[in-house]
């Protein structure tokens, strides 16, 4: 075996073994049958194929340590593991799979640290598999045995920078399920008064309450329940429900948690019982904020389990006098939001006579109608977000009765959406337009009046549409006047636009995405040209190819958005106060020293006759200041 060079600092060496008497010789025993000496064993048992089994690694470390204790060197030299090619293990020391087993004592911890410091920290600082440590089955396996030297170790006998790695990586989060752990059964009060120390261990080190209460509240402990809120400020918490197992009894934990909550993050899993039993406690508690979260494999898919969670929810929402946000999110890549939830929750608010759901966000819709956008929108919900963030899963929109196709007034019950609808914000990601829909999508939103933002992000048509008529629906909904801002992300027709934009004055903050093409044929020159001669309201412009990549403007389009931005509207306006005057000029002079001179020019230009008008008045007062001085002089002079 190649000797590697020992260049590196060894540790605590321990045991009474020298180097002499680990040569390679054999010993015989009183019978005559020869021994292997210890670098023999050594060698043997890391080319062992059972260091890859986690199970079967256990004796071969225990002997392995028991070597090394007597001939401490050899960890160093022939046996450095680190550097070991054929014992690596997805580049990991192998007496790391072992540390993972699940199962520990604390003289073979301390033996390894001695011998391996470096190793015991990679097992305690890097990721393993799903982003958890390499030592988090030790920890949540049946009969894990981790004692409280080895905790103590975790947070005061690491080196700063590796405790410090150990932290970042959620060194918390399986003390905390070992906590669990011993929750889960009868413990002796011994045993609970050291579970209380590590606690206070963890808290000492500054580690995350919200994982730890985690713990506590899936294992329904009121005792750690109450020490963890003890320690928290006497405030209300923002608190992410994210439990291994979601039933009943981690349910009965959440529901003591409730009363100091503001905002809850909670799995909406395929527990019914656990689910509806939430629901229901959540009506009597002060709650603002709640998000229901979907996970990939957690769906709710059975008509048995939809259907109470179903009325639990509507039965929240309708009666509710403190939530003020609700959002529905699911996993990346599997599952959505049943309708039957989509309608619980527009029929609860519709009939909420407290209306104080303002802001709504379904994320995981695999279909909607318009019809189903109508009733979200006259929720009286002030912000909707809605679609799928997931690149992979789109949300459909289908229009089935096209009674919005035509845009016509007697279709359109404009008194109700005036009365009823109180939307401002509206993001559309994620969502494929089928048919005609998107014509009805823009028609109807053309009909909210209190509409001031929409975003339509990663979006399609299905259907290959001309871009001019896109063009024109959008136009059509800025003819309105109401938009401020705009983030549209599906292709126009950008001379058309422009053409709009020059007659256009709500539209602040403006994002297009175009096609490479689009960014040829002077069209960048006719953008600019609109905002140098006509328009002086938009102060925000982003244009996007493949709704990723970002467009630099011309030196023109930046320089018209910051006179914009700065007030070049107000410059022109006739009855503009001094202090207004200055106030913009003051700003423009804030701005970047190469840009100082051309914004404050820009500016003064809008209107020469007002700043030169206001000088003029300035001297006549200064004037008429004198001259009043010099009359009560002479008066003075007189009465003498």
């Amino acid at each position: 075996m190649e000797t590697v060079p020992d260049n590196e600092p060894f540790g605590s060496e321990t045991g009474t073994g020298s180097e002499e008497n680990s040569k390679e010789f054999d010993e015989q025993k009183p019978n005559g049958t020869p021994t292997k000496s210890p670098s023999k064993r050594l060698n043997e048992l890391f080319l062992r194929e059972d260091w890859r089994s986690p199970t079967k690694a256990r004796p071969l470390v225990l002997e392995a340590c028991h070597i090394l204790k007597e001939w401490p060197h050899l960890a160093r030299k022939e046996f450095d593991m680190r550097r070991h090619e054929d014992l690596l293990i997805f580049e990991e020391y192998p007496i790391t799979v072992f540390l993972g087993a699940g199962w520990l004592d604390w003289e073979t911890f301390d033996t390894i640290h001695k011998l391996y410091p470096e190793c015991l920290e990679q097992w305690c600082g890097i990721d393993g598999d799903e982003g958890y440590p390499p030592w988090y089955p030790a920890f949540t396996s049946e009969g894990a045995g981790l004692s409280k030297e080895i905790m103590t170790f975790l947070f005061t006998g690491l080196r700063p920078a590796a405790r410090i790695s150990t932290f970042a990586i959620g060194v918390n989060f399986p003390c905390a399920v070992y906590i669990q752990h011993v929750l889960s059964k009868e413990r002796s009060s011994s045993e609970i008064q050291t579970t209380l120390e590590i606690f206070d261990m963890l808290w000492a080190c500054r580690t995350r309450w919200n994982t730890l209460l985690n713990a506590a509240v899936e294992a329904n402990s009121e005792m750690f329940i109450r020490f963890i809120l003890s320690q928290l400020p006497d405030e209300e918490l923002s608190f992410r429900f994210d439990p291994r197992q979601y039933d009943m009894r981690a349910a009965q934990g959440l529901d003591k948690v409730l009363p100091r909550l503001k905002a809850l993050d909670v799995p909406f899993g395929s527990i019914a019982e656990a689910s509806v039993f939430v629901l229901r406690a959540l009506q009597s508690t002060n709650i603002s904020a709640l998000t229901l979260r979907q996970d990939d494999d957690d769906m709710l898919e059975e008509a048995s389990v939809i259907e109470p969670a179903a009325a639990a929810l509507e039965s929240l929402v309708s009666t509710t006098q403190s939530l003020k946000s609700l959002e529905f999110s699911v996993g990346m890549f599997d599952g959505c939001i049943s309708l039957k939830y989509l309608d619980a929750v527009i029929s609860g608010m519709k009939s909420n006579q407290h209306k104080c759901i303002k802001q709504l966000s379904l994320r995981g819709l695999e279909e909607i109608s318009i019809e189903n956008l109508e009733g979200l929108f006259l929720t009286g919900a002030s912000k909707i977000d809605l679609g799928n963030k997931s690149v992979i899963w789109s949300c459909m929109v289908h229009d089935s009765d096209q009674r919005w196709a035509s845009g016509s007034p007697e279709h359109s019950k404009q008194d109700l959406w005036d009365n009823m609808c109180q939307l401002e914000t509206l993001t559309v990601e994620g969502v494929g337009f089928r048919g005609s829909s998107f014509y009805s999508f823009m028609m109807m939103i053309g009909n909210i009046p209190s509409l001031t933002e929409l975003h339509v992000t990663q979006g399609f048509l299905c259907q290959e549409s001309c871009k001019r008529k896109v063009t024109e629906a959008m136009v059509s909904l800025l003819e309105k006047g109401k938009l401020r801002k705009l983030k549209f992300q599906l292709h126009i027709d950008i001379p058309l636009f422009c053409r709009h934009l020059e007659e256009n004055t709500s539209l602040v903050d403006l994002c297009l995405s175009c096609k490479d093409q689009d960014m040829h044929g002077g069209n960048m020159e006719i953008l600019g040209c609109v905002l140098r001669d006509h328009n002086v309201t938009l102060e925000s412009l982003a244009m996007t190819i493949k709704a990723f990549e970002y467009v630099s403007h011309s030196n023109m389009i930046n320089y018209f958005l910051a006179l914009n931005r700065l007030g070049r509207q107000k410059m022109r306006c006739e009855e503009m106060l001094p202090d207004s005057f200055l106030a913009i000029i003051s700003a423009a002079l804030s701005e970047e020293p190469a840009m100082v001179v051309p914004l404050v020019y820009g500016l003064l230009r809008q209107s020469p006759s007002k700043w030169t008008g206001l000088a003029a008045a300035r001297c006549q007062v200064r004037g008429a200041q004198e001259s009043g001085k010099k009359r009560k002089l002479e008066a003075l002079q007189e009465a003498e």
